[in-house]
C-alpha cells in the first residue's frame, strides 16, 4: 500500500512539474510524463521486490 502511494505521488507530481515547465508543448508534456510514470513503475516494482 505504501509502494502505490509513493508511486503515485511521483506520477502526478511528474505530470504536474512537465507541464509547468513545458506548457507550450504538449506532446513533449505527454512524452515527459510517460517517461516519468514507467520510471516510478520500475522503481516501485523493485522497491516490493527487495522488501
Amino acid at each position: 500500500m505504501l509502494t502505490g502511494f509513493f508511486i503515485g505521488t511521483a506520477a502526478a507530481g511528474s505530470v504536474v512539474m512537465a507541464q509547468h515547465y513545458h506548457a507550450g508543448n504538449y506532446e513533449k508534456v505527454r512524452e515527459i510524463a510517460r517517461l516519468r510514470f514507467l520510471l516510478c513503475l520500475t522503481a516501485g516494482i523493485l522497491l516490493a521486490v527487495i522488501a
